[in-house]
């Protein structure tokens, strides 16, 4: 649920305009996000929008909730709303796995601009699970392949 003290609408149109919106006016903040924005346009992101709140709601939950409306009214692909210590991302193009991931960057991060570069980053060159699983199983089938080819020397 979306709390009544977010401004959905104003949250909105800054989004439409730049893709940055803030909940309180600040230049330099703007700036760099607008930077860092450019910067996942660079590296392949795709289109991303980032919405900062002055402060997180009563119930975190409730950030999702206000990513996934402000995503549904602006028809932005990749949302982020970001408040002090933690950040919420819902996204049509990226998995729920990708973002979780990647989403540790804005969370951990205490400079907006660089968690967003980070974030960025992560979803630009994911940790390719199916190619690290399978060059493990080689590795351990290797492995027992030479033990056993061990044991049979000695028998």
């Amino acid at each position: 649920m979306v709390p009544e003290s977010v401004n959905l609408s104003d949250l909105s149109e800054q989004l439409l305009v730049d893709g940055v919106a803030l909940e309180r006016d600040n230049d330099a903040l703007h700036r760099d996000l607008m930077a860092a924005r450019d910067y996942a346009a660079s590296r392949g992101v795709g289109e991303l929008g980032i919405a900062v709140l002055e402060a997180p709601p009563a119930r975190l939950a409730d950030m999702r909730d206000i990513a996934q409306e402000l995503a549904r009214d602006t028809g932005i692909a990749t949302v982020v709303v970001k408040v002090p210590g933690t950040a919420a991302v819902v996204s049509t193009r990226y998995s729920r796995a990708d973002l979780e991931k990647a989403q540790q960057s804005l969370v951990v991060q205490p400079d907006y601009g660089v968690g967003v570069r980070g974030f960025a980053d992560s979803l630009a060159h994911p940790l390719p699970v199916g190619l690290l699983s399978a060059l493990l199983l080689v590795v351990v089938a290797a492995a027992v392949g030479a033990s056993l080819m061990r044991i049979k020397a000695y028998t």
